[in-house]
């Protein structure tokens, strides 16, 4: 998860967006055992969810398509 938040801040900063207004909290109630916890699980809106998807599939198409070590850096290299 660490990964995606960063990857939600840098969004959030880049596009000059509030984090609420994309991030929503709902306090979910479970039973373990014989006690009942209740947590805060943060909810995305879709459109933050998307640019997230989109940003890491962008990465991955520029990165991917070289094994690590060859990855060219200027077209001398090529």
């Amino acid at each position: 998860m660490t990964t995606i938040n960063e990857h939600i801040k840098n969004i959030c900063e880049e596009d000059g967006q509030d984090t609420e207004a994309t991030i929503r909290k709902f306090r979910i109630v479970q039973t373990e055992g014989e006690r009942e916890v209740s947590r805060l699980i943060d909810f995305y809106k879709l459109d933050l969810i998307l640019a997230v998807g989109y940003r890491v599939r962008s990465l991955r198409d520029i990165y991917g398509s070289f094994p690590p070590r060859q990855i060219p850096l200027n077209a001398s290299n090529m």
